[in-house]
């Protein structure tokens, strides 16, 4: 059998028919731990891809902030102890891990000095070896909070926009910041001053398109939540809006419209999207929603699930090393909160390409049943059903990506795995002779665990895999047939 094959004219074409997707929503759940945070809301976060970073935040029953540095490793948390001096009490602080040189960063917030109405003007770096150490920069932007995240951005460094900021930072006068700055280790660079002036809204990194996402806040101080999609282009310096048909809201009763402040956020690498989890609506109340929403670049989704907590004034960041996003802290029915949040993967496979018509008239439809999950040995099974009955055949799958190559002249089906491909054992479809009640299965997980040569092992989490059945049928073109593809991706 022969996997190598000339692409044929139709292949840009047959690649993208054929295809259907479906992914599992996933609740966020709230962990059960032995130590929590201090109950607080608006902390800053971070992750340096190993530990969930929590700096600050407000005390939810006064004006009081907090100044101590804590980490979640997926189990625990644990006050980190360092060297040097603290960088002291703040909320809604501006806080990235600069993933290129290995520290965390921190600018303003409010609550300076344990004042509450004085904004910070100071810079600090914080890593494990060096503990806390202020920086000097001969650049700084005006004091702000409620910058709705910062994010590090490859080439650029730790980029925040927008915020509720003070030119005097003990002042009473505020205004909503349309500028986008970006921290490049020594001192704060302006990139522009022509984005949306808003507050409180959720501004995410998505790696695979190089840009920023900023949903939702407050466009005026005090005023209603919005439901714009922002676009930055890293490469262009241009800010714009997204004009998305639906518009994520809150689930409150009384909700008059569209919009959300002070949500949750984050990039999911896995699915390429951006994830946002509760926050405040239009509802004339500060009650926070539980609803979850995707966006996939071109529109939002509801993705809820009922057993999610409603939130508000928390931060959520995904944890590549755990697979997994967390939020933590916030306020919830106008509590704040000491909780830590866990929002599991959803599981999503995609049939893609076109399934061959076997002699018989079999048309095989392939599945997939459980979750490719490394942690585990067993337990994910890819299927083919509506096999010729009585042949022999076998699932084989790709990590190079889809195909859609004619599996040879005249035949009907097509080669949809890009080559190198790695065969699962042979295997009899079993059924009636004639029929089309045949089937192929094979427990992936089982044979990559117990095939450690096998083609793509060791496997990562994040790792796509592209799979697909061959079965025997003497009369067809080859003397064979194949059914479409299924795409699914390696979970922690």
């Amino acid at each position: 059998m022969n996997f190598t094959l000339k692409a044929a004219s139709l292949a840009a074409l047959v690649l993208g028919l054929a295809s259907s997707a479906t992914a599992q929503v996933a609740p966020w759940t709230q962990l059960t731990l032995t130590v929590n945070p201090a109950t607080r809301e608006r902390p800053a976060t971070a992750t340096d891809g190993n530990v969930l970073y929590l700096y600050g935040g407000q005390n939810g029953t006064t004006t009081s902030t907090y100044a101590n540095l804590m980490a979640f490793d997926g189990t625990s948390w644990t006050t980190v102890s360092a060297t040097g001096t603290a960088c002291g009490p703040r909320a809604g602080a501006v806080m990235a891990w600069d993933s290129a040189r290995g520290k965390l960063v921190v600018f303003s917030g409010q609550g300076a000095a344990g004042v509450w109405g004085t904004y910070d003007t100071t810079t600090w770096e914080w890593d494990s070896v060096g503990g806390w150490v202020q920086k000097f920069p001969a650049t700084v932007p005006d004091s702000r909070w409620l910058v709705g995240g910062a994010a590090y951005v490859p080439g650029v460094g730790v980029v925040f926009h927008g915020g509720n900021a003070k030119t005097v930072p003990s002042g009473s006068t505020t205004y909503l910041s349309n500028e986008t700055w970006a921290w490049d280790g020594t001192n704060w660079n302006l990139l522009t001053n022509t984005g949306p002036a808003v507050q409180n809204g959720a501004l995410v990194y998505r790696s695979a398109n190089h840009d920023l996402i900023y949903f939702g806040g407050t466009a005026v101080a005090g005023g209603p939540s919005v439901a714009t999609t922002y676009r930055y282009d890293v490469a262009s310096n241009v800010w714009s809006s997204i004009a998305t048909a639906t518009l994520p809201t809150s689930d409150v009763a009384g909700t008059t419209a569209p919009g959300l402040s002070a949500p949750s956020a984050y990039y999911h690498p896995i699915t390429g999207k951006v994830v946002i989890h509760g926050g405040q609506g239009n509802h004339g109340t500060s009650l926070a929603s539980k609803k979850t929403w995707e966006f996939n670049g071109v529109d939002w989704t509801d993705v809820s699930d009922a057993a999610s907590p409603n939130i508000r004034n928390s931060s959520a960041q995904w944890v590549a090393a755990l697979g997994k996003a967390f939020s933590a802290t916030g306020n919830s029915t106008n509590s704040a909160r000491n909780w830590t949040l866990q929002h599991d993967v959803p599981i999503t496979t995609v049939v893609y390409c076109t399934a061959g018509t076997s002699t018989n008239g079999c048309v095989p439809s392939i599945s997939a049943l459980g979750t490719p999950s490394l942690a585990a040995s067993s337990g994910f099974t890819v299927s083919v059903g509506s096999v010729e009955g009585q042949k022999q055949g076998l699932i084989f799958y790709g990590i190079s990506g889809r195909s859609a190559a004619a599996w040879g002249v005249g035949g009907t089906s097509f080669l949809c795995v890009k080559s190198p491909t790695q065969r699962t054992p042979t295997q009899a479809s079993g059924g009636t002779a004639g029929a089309c009640d045949g089937t192929l299965a094979v427990d992936w997980l089982s044979f990559i665990s117990s095939n450690p040569g096998a083609l793509g092992n060791p496997f990562s989490v994040g790792q796509v895999v592209n799979a697909q059945g061959w079965f025997r049928d003497p009369p067809a073109v080859k003397t064979t047939n194949l059914s479409a593809g299924l795409e699914f991706t390696v979970l922690p």
